[in-house]
């Protein structure tokens, strides 16, 4: 071990980075070793049906007011917002529909 009492600050400061970053490519080269083998070509679960979100008012207005040089009240904005619920309506009544026959 160096010996920090004759050590400058900047030199400490250096000698703790090189220790964390060999800690933490140690810790990786563990990690992968630790993990267990899958296969590369199997898809991932996920869950792709965003009906629910798109069709919930108040998430699309906080994810809009969110986005940068997005104006949520611009009439293009709302056309847009506007035309995906109608889509929505469609969908369940076509939906109810068929579950009646």
């Amino acid at each position: 071990l160096p010996d920090f009492a004759n050590m400058t600050e900047e030199e400490q400061i250096a000698f703790a980075m090189q220790m964390s970053m060999q800690d933490a490519a140690d810790e990786t080269v563990t990690q992968q070793a630790k993990r267990p083998k899958t296969e590369e070509n199997q898809p991932m679960d996920v869950d792709e049906d965003y009906s629910e979100v798109i069709g919930d008012p108040a998430f699309l207005q906080s994810v809009l007011e969110n986005l940068p040089g997005v104006d949520p009240q611009s009439e293009a904005v709302r056309d847009a917002v506007g035309s995906l619920s109608k889509e929505k309506e469609k969908d369940k009544k076509s939906d109810d529909g068929d579950q009646s026959q």
